[in-house]
């Protein structure tokens, strides 16, 4: 986990993938709520079949 974006990684030394998981995206509601912002955007959760990355977004929207 990347300290400063709050999100994970990995890294074989060459190539670097980052992705989200239900902490990232919880961190980017913080963000945007904080900015005054109206929306986010993930690029893709086909392989999200338990909906916890929709779920995550949907608990973070929802706290005040």
């Amino acid at each position: 986990m990347d300290d400063v974006a709050k999100a994970p990684y990995l890294t074989n030394g060459t190539g670097f993938i980052s992705y989200d998981d239900e902490q990232s995206l919880t961190e980017k509601v913080k963000y945007l709520k904080s900015q005054g912002l109206a929306g986010i955007m993930f690029w893709e959760y086909g392989q999200n079949t338990g909906g916890q990355l929709l779920n995550a977004i949907y608990t973070a929207v929802q706290q005040p």
